[in-house]
Protein backbone atom coordinates (compact mmCIF):
# COMPACT_ATOMS: atom_id res chain seq x y z
CA UNK A 1 0.00 0.00 0.00
CA UNK A 2 1.85 3.22 -1.33
CA UNK A 3 1.46 6.48 -0.49
CA UNK A 4 2.24 9.50 -2.18
CA UNK A 5 4.90 12.02 -3.51
CA UNK A 6 6.51 12.70 0.12
CA UNK A 7 10.56 13.17 0.17
CA UNK A 8 12.53 10.65 1.79
CA UNK A 9 14.53 10.92 4.76
CA UNK A 10 17.67 8.78 3.37
CA UNK A 11 21.04 9.79 5.04
CA UNK A 12 19.88 9.74 9.01
CA UNK A 13 22.85 7.07 9.66
CA UNK A 14 26.48 7.38 9.35
CA UNK A 15 28.17 4.43 7.60
CA UNK A 16 29.24 2.79 10.30
CA UNK A 17 25.57 2.47 11.23
CA UNK A 18 24.54 1.05 8.61
CA UNK A 19 26.76 -1.82 8.32
CA UNK A 20 26.05 -2.88 11.84
CA UNK A 21 22.74 -2.93 11.05
CA UNK A 22 22.58 -4.71 7.82
CA UNK A 23 24.59 -7.22 9.67
CA UNK A 24 21.97 -7.45 12.53
CA UNK A 25 19.17 -8.14 10.03
CA UNK A 26 21.22 -10.58 7.94
CA UNK A 27 21.49 -12.51 11.49
CA UNK A 28 18.23 -12.11 11.92
CA UNK A 29 17.09 -13.45 8.18
CA UNK A 30 18.80 -16.84 9.12
CA UNK A 31 17.20 -17.40 12.51
CA UNK A 32 13.78 -16.85 10.50
CA UNK A 33 14.47 -18.04 7.62
CA UNK A 34 13.59 -14.63 6.09
CA UNK A 35 12.19 -14.01 2.44
CA UNK A 36 12.04 -10.41 1.32
CA UNK A 37 8.02 -9.72 0.66
CA UNK A 38 6.59 -6.80 -1.23
CA UNK A 39 3.58 -4.93 0.35
CA UNK A 40 4.65 -4.39 3.73
CA UNK A 41 1.92 -2.14 5.10
CA UNK A 42 3.49 0.53 7.18
CA UNK A 43 1.19 1.83 10.42
CA UNK A 44 1.85 5.23 12.45
CA UNK A 45 0.58 3.80 15.76
CA UNK A 46 -1.46 6.91 17.34
CA UNK A 47 -0.46 9.24 14.66
CA UNK A 48 -2.35 12.24 16.69
CA UNK A 49 0.43 12.28 19.26
CA UNK A 50 3.79 12.92 16.70
CA UNK A 51 4.30 16.56 16.14
CA UNK A 52 2.99 16.50 12.65
CA UNK A 53 0.17 14.39 12.63
CA UNK A 54 -1.38 13.02 9.14
CA UNK A 55 1.79 14.88 7.05
CA UNK A 56 4.64 12.83 8.84
CA UNK A 57 3.27 9.49 8.13
CA UNK A 58 1.88 10.93 4.59
CA UNK A 59 5.75 11.59 4.24
CA UNK A 60 7.36 8.95 4.60
CA UNK A 61 4.91 6.65 2.66
CA UNK A 62 2.83 5.11 5.35
CA UNK A 63 -0.22 2.52 4.71
CA UNK A 64 -2.21 2.76 7.76
CA UNK A 65 -2.69 5.81 10.20
CA UNK A 66 -3.94 5.13 13.51
CA UNK A 67 -6.93 7.58 15.22
CA UNK A 68 -8.35 7.61 18.66
CA UNK A 69 -11.68 9.06 19.10
CA UNK A 70 -14.50 9.63 21.24
CA UNK A 71 -17.58 11.38 21.25
CA UNK A 72 -17.99 14.56 22.70
CA UNK A 73 -21.87 15.88 22.26
CA UNK A 74 -22.19 16.21 18.10
CA UNK A 75 -18.04 16.32 17.26
CA UNK A 76 -15.65 13.39 17.33
CA UNK A 77 -12.47 13.94 19.15
CA UNK A 78 -9.11 12.55 18.78
CA UNK A 79 -7.54 11.40 21.94
CA UNK A 80 -6.16 8.42 23.67
CA UNK A 81 -8.14 9.17 26.85
CA UNK A 82 -11.44 10.60 27.59
CA UNK A 83 -10.55 13.51 29.95
CA UNK A 84 -10.19 17.03 28.63
CA UNK A 85 -12.07 16.53 25.27
CA UNK A 86 -12.94 20.34 25.33
CA UNK A 87 -9.80 21.16 24.39
CA UNK A 88 -8.66 18.53 21.74
CA UNK A 89 -9.09 18.38 18.02
CA UNK A 90 -11.73 17.12 16.57
CA UNK A 91 -11.32 14.18 13.76
CA UNK A 92 -13.07 16.07 10.84
CA UNK A 93 -10.07 19.28 11.72
CA UNK A 94 -6.93 16.62 12.15
CA UNK A 95 -7.45 14.79 9.55
CA UNK A 96 -10.69 14.97 7.07
CA UNK A 97 -10.41 18.28 6.07
CA UNK A 98 -7.13 18.07 5.27
CA UNK A 99 -7.06 14.94 3.83
CA UNK A 100 -9.67 16.21 1.33
CA UNK A 101 -7.80 19.25 0.17
CA UNK A 102 -4.35 16.79 -0.09
CA UNK A 103 -6.61 14.49 -1.87
CA UNK A 104 -7.37 17.07 -4.66
CA UNK A 105 -4.24 17.21 -5.97
CA UNK A 106 -2.52 13.88 -4.83
CA UNK A 107 -3.00 10.42 -5.28
CA UNK A 108 -2.78 7.90 -1.72
CA UNK A 109 -4.08 4.61 -0.81
CA UNK A 110 -4.47 4.85 3.16
CA UNK A 111 -6.26 3.03 5.63
CA UNK A 112 -7.41 5.32 8.54
CA UNK A 113 -7.39 2.33 11.50
CA UNK A 114 -10.49 4.71 13.52
CA UNK A 115 -9.84 3.24 17.50
CA UNK A 116 -13.29 4.02 19.12
CA UNK A 117 -12.81 4.97 22.56
CA UNK A 118 -16.03 4.75 23.72
CA UNK A 119 -18.60 2.53 22.00
CA UNK A 120 -22.11 3.74 21.42
CA UNK A 121 -24.65 4.18 18.05
CA UNK A 122 -24.67 7.59 18.34
CA UNK A 123 -20.55 7.98 17.46
CA UNK A 124 -21.47 5.49 14.83
CA UNK A 125 -24.15 7.56 13.07
CA UNK A 126 -21.94 10.80 13.39
CA UNK A 127 -18.92 9.39 11.67
CA UNK A 128 -21.24 7.99 9.19
CA UNK A 129 -22.49 11.18 8.52
CA UNK A 130 -19.31 13.01 8.61
CA UNK A 131 -17.81 10.36 5.75
CA UNK A 132 -20.63 10.64 3.67
CA UNK A 133 -19.77 14.45 3.35
CA UNK A 134 -16.89 12.89 0.96
CA UNK A 135 -18.35 10.06 -0.03
CA UNK A 136 -16.50 9.77 -3.13
CA UNK A 137 -13.09 9.49 -1.37
CA UNK A 138 -14.04 6.44 1.17
CA UNK A 139 -14.18 3.07 0.46
CA UNK A 140 -17.51 0.96 1.01
CA UNK A 141 -17.88 -2.57 1.71
CA UNK A 142 -19.65 -2.94 -1.66
CA UNK A 143 -16.52 -1.64 -3.75
CA UNK A 144 -13.73 -2.93 -5.12
CA UNK A 145 -10.40 -3.18 -3.11
CA UNK A 146 -8.44 -0.10 -3.57
CA UNK A 147 -11.26 1.87 -5.88
CA UNK A 148 -11.49 4.64 -3.34
CA UNK A 149 -8.27 6.29 -1.33
CA UNK A 150 -9.06 5.86 1.52
CA UNK A 151 -10.58 3.35 4.13
CA UNK A 152 -11.80 2.96 7.58
CA UNK A 153 -11.29 0.06 9.85
CA UNK A 154 -12.78 0.08 13.33
CA UNK A 155 -11.23 -1.10 16.25
CA UNK A 156 -11.88 -1.60 19.84
CA UNK A 157 -14.45 -2.81 21.68
CA UNK A 158 -17.79 -3.03 19.74
CA UNK A 159 -20.44 -5.59 18.52
CA UNK A 160 -18.67 -6.37 15.56
CA UNK A 161 -21.18 -8.34 13.80
CA UNK A 162 -23.87 -6.49 14.35
CA UNK A 163 -21.81 -3.61 12.96
CA UNK A 164 -20.68 -6.03 9.67
CA UNK A 165 -24.29 -6.94 9.47
CA UNK A 166 -25.50 -3.44 8.92
CA UNK A 167 -27.31 -2.56 5.84
CA UNK A 168 -26.43 1.61 7.09
CA UNK A 169 -22.80 1.59 7.97
CA UNK A 170 -21.43 1.26 4.49
CA UNK A 171 -18.15 2.66 4.67
CA UNK A 172 -17.27 0.79 8.22
CA UNK A 173 -14.67 -2.03 7.91
CA UNK A 174 -13.80 -4.02 10.93
CA UNK A 175 -10.40 -5.08 12.52
CA UNK A 176 -11.19 -8.56 14.15
CA UNK A 177 -8.90 -10.24 16.59
CA UNK A 178 -7.70 -14.06 16.71
CA UNK A 179 -10.63 -15.21 18.37
CA UNK A 180 -12.50 -13.94 15.39
CA UNK A 181 -11.00 -16.49 12.99
CA UNK A 182 -12.59 -19.42 12.23
CA UNK A 183 -16.02 -17.39 12.60
CA UNK A 184 -17.79 -16.82 9.68
CA UNK A 185 -16.33 -13.13 9.54
CA UNK A 186 -16.03 -12.05 6.00
CA UNK A 187 -12.77 -10.62 4.85
CA UNK A 188 -14.71 -7.72 2.69
CA UNK A 189 -15.62 -6.65 5.59
CA UNK A 190 -12.73 -7.66 8.31
CA UNK A 191 -9.53 -7.43 6.30
CA UNK A 192 -7.79 -7.30 9.52
CA UNK A 193 -6.85 -8.96 11.68
CA UNK A 194 -5.15 -7.21 15.25
CA UNK A 195 -3.44 -9.08 18.48
CA UNK A 196 -1.11 -7.66 21.23
CA UNK A 197 2.37 -9.30 20.23
CA UNK A 198 3.11 -9.19 24.50
CA UNK A 199 0.25 -11.86 25.10
CA UNK A 200 2.21 -13.64 22.48
CA UNK A 201 5.76 -13.51 23.20
CA UNK A 202 7.77 -12.13 25.73
CA UNK A 203 10.51 -11.22 23.18
CA UNK A 204 12.10 -7.31 22.05
CA UNK A 205 14.74 -8.62 19.65
CA UNK A 206 17.70 -9.50 22.28
CA UNK A 207 18.63 -12.78 21.59
CA UNK A 208 16.82 -15.24 19.78
CA UNK A 209 12.82 -15.91 19.85
CA UNK A 210 12.09 -19.35 21.63
CA UNK A 211 11.05 -22.26 19.16
CA UNK A 212 7.92 -22.48 20.80
CA UNK A 213 6.87 -18.35 20.48
CA UNK A 214 7.70 -18.65 16.25
CA UNK A 215 5.93 -21.68 15.77
CA UNK A 216 2.99 -19.96 17.75
CA UNK A 217 3.17 -16.72 15.77
CA UNK A 218 3.63 -18.82 12.30
CA UNK A 219 0.30 -20.60 13.19
CA UNK A 220 -1.43 -16.94 13.55
CA UNK A 221 -0.04 -15.60 10.54
CA UNK A 222 -1.13 -19.18 8.79
CA UNK A 223 -4.79 -18.47 10.02
CA UNK A 224 -4.95 -15.33 8.93
CA UNK A 225 -3.38 -15.46 5.52
CA UNK A 226 -5.88 -19.00 4.85
CA UNK A 227 -9.08 -16.29 5.53
CA UNK A 228 -6.89 -13.42 2.86
CA UNK A 229 -6.70 -11.41 5.89
CA UNK A 230 -3.96 -8.97 6.75
CA UNK A 231 -1.94 -9.32 10.21
CA UNK A 232 -1.11 -6.61 12.46
CA UNK A 233 0.73 -6.89 16.22
CA UNK A 234 0.41 -3.81 18.71
CA UNK A 235 3.30 -3.72 21.46
CA UNK A 236 6.07 -4.62 19.51
CA UNK A 237 9.52 -3.19 20.09
CA UNK A 238 10.49 -0.55 17.91
CA UNK A 239 13.53 -2.42 16.72
CA UNK A 240 15.20 -2.95 13.04
CA UNK A 241 15.61 -6.67 14.02
CA UNK A 242 11.92 -7.21 15.54
CA UNK A 243 10.63 -5.65 12.59
CA UNK A 244 12.71 -7.80 10.24
CA UNK A 245 11.42 -11.37 12.25
CA UNK A 246 7.85 -10.24 12.13
CA UNK A 247 8.16 -9.93 7.99
CA UNK A 248 10.36 -12.73 7.61
CA UNK A 249 7.10 -14.56 9.68
CA UNK A 250 4.56 -12.94 7.57
CA UNK A 251 2.95 -10.45 9.07
CA UNK A 252 1.65 -7.59 6.97
CA UNK A 253 1.30 -4.55 8.91
CA UNK A 254 4.39 -3.42 10.95
CA UNK A 255 3.23 -0.86 12.90
CA UNK A 256 5.86 1.81 14.89
CA UNK A 257 5.90 5.09 16.90
CA UNK A 258 8.93 5.95 15.41
CA UNK A 259 7.77 7.04 11.60
CA UNK A 260 11.10 7.94 10.16
CA UNK A 261 13.11 4.97 11.18
CA UNK A 262 10.68 2.44 9.99
CA UNK A 263 10.20 3.66 6.86
CA UNK A 264 14.38 4.39 6.09
CA UNK A 265 14.48 0.76 7.40
CA UNK A 266 11.85 -0.40 4.90
CA UNK A 267 13.95 1.81 2.02
CA UNK A 268 16.97 0.00 2.80
CA UNK A 269 14.98 -3.52 2.43
CA UNK A 270 13.20 -2.51 -0.29
CA UNK A 271 9.71 -2.19 1.14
Amino acid sequence: MKIGNGEKLRNLMCRSSLHNLLGAIFLSCMQFHCVFEQGVISHAHNDYEKPLPLWNALQHDFGSIEIDIARLDSSLIVTHTLDSLYFKPTLEELYFEPLVSYLDTATTSLWLLVDLKRFDYQTLDLLHEIVSKNEHLFLRRSDPEGSKPLQIILSGSMPRREIMNSAKYIYFFIDGRIEHLGQGYATSSMPLISANFSQISTWNGVGEMSETDQQLLRSIVDRVIGENKKLRFWKTVDSEIVWEALIALGVHVIGTDEVERLDLFLQMRGK
